[in-house]
């Protein structure tokens, strides 16, 4: 077995967004993110009073809406235009297509965006998870009880070069496997209980509504949990925009970053959470209680250290020829909220 690098999944491949935008290359040597300080930007004095947002229809978003339900956006002068996709890629489009002012991403991805000469920075992180959150999952019956069994097997992701397509193959490197003996395949979180129970595929990349079912209705067995062992404590995703936005609006940016905060505290209710995957993304009532447990860690702000992790792995990899200076990309949470 070899000795793990660091508990963070590493960017093994990457996927470029095939999106043409006038954006300049940023290098690490670059100043940070914002053009204006913390303490500059006016939160109550938006730019633009609507924000577009892409997110999971999860209840990673439930801060948005919390501050929503609440009159915390207005507090700020702006509302919130929601959309969903179903990939780290696709919120990656978005932003750079111009669809949303603010999208979600995996770390792996802002970097290798970056790096391909994308102008991306990161306002705020997203969520991290618990274990048991999001894992992949096999039934009862398959045979498959580690990692060891997986070689030959047909495995689902969200996405190819997907962090959960990028963290399974680390981790049968780590045991000494050979992760191109798998065979993946791309399917959303809503089809891979069919798939199972089909026999389409042997294993099952899982999160959300879709593995609360898998536990309750199928008893499924997790082979590897995605925020446990080497991933826990890693930071899993965040907010990003385009640099060209952020500087466009700070103002803006920063009632976001202020309304997104203020979220933070009051899905601390979990009654609150509930009624928001129920009533503004579509749970059924069981399901949504049941996700109580899985709730998301939404930290404040950016911790810097663990996001520089992402770009000294690559590095480690040679997927990046020197690190990125990750504060280079942060946009600073504002002190006035």
């Amino acid at each position: 077995m070899r000795t793990a690098r660091s508990h963070l999944l590493p960017a093994l491949a990457v996927t470029t967004v095939a999106v043409v935008i006038g954006l300049a290359g940023c290098s690490s040597s670059e100043a940070p993110a914002g053009e204006t300080t913390a303490a500059e930007v006016d939160p109550r004095a938006p730019e633009q009073d609507t924000i577009t947002i892409a997110g999971y229809r999860q209840g990673s978003i439930a801060p948005a809406f919390a501050a929503e339900k609440e009159g915390l956006l207005a507090e700020y002068g702006i509302t919130q235009e929601m959309s969903y996709v179903e990939s780290s890629a696709a919120g990656m489009a978005a932003i750079l297509g111009g669809d949303a002012d603010v999208a979600y991403s995996s770390f792996w991805g802002v970097i290798d965006a970056i790096n391909q000469g994308l102008e991306v920075v990161i306002p705020n992180e997203a969520i991290r998870f618990d274990p048991g959150a999001l894992t992949f999952e096999v039934l009862p019956d398959s045979g498959i009880t580690s990692l060891e069994d997986l070689e030959g097997a047909t495995v689902s992701v969200p996405a190819l070069n997907s962090g959960h397509h990028n963290r399974l193959r680390y981790a049968m490197l780590e045991e000494g496997l050979d992760p191109s003996t798998v065979e993946f395949v791309e399917l959303p979180f809503g089809e891979i209980t069919s798939a199972l129970v089909n026999g389409t595929i042997d294993v099952a990349a899982a999160g959300g509504p879709a593995l609360t079912g898998l536990k309750t209705d199928y008893d499924s067995v997790t082979v590897l949990d995605l925020a446990d062992g080497m991933f826990a404590g890693a930071a899993e995703g965040g907010w990003i925009m385009t640099k060209a936005f952020a500087e466009a609006n700070p103002n803006t940016v920063a009632a976001f970053q202020c309304s997104w905060n203020a979220g933070i505290d009051l899905v601390k209710d979990d009654d609150l959470y509930v009624q928001i995957l129920v009533d503004e993304l579509g749970f059924e009532q069981s399901v949504a209680e049941g996700e109580v447990s899985k709730k998301p860690v939404f930290p404040k702000g950016v911790e810097t250290d663990k996001i520089q992790q992402f770009s000294d792995v690559m590095v480690e990899l040679g997927l990046l020829d020197e690190p990125l200076d990750v504060s280079s990309i942060i946009i600073p949470t504002p002190d006035n909220c």
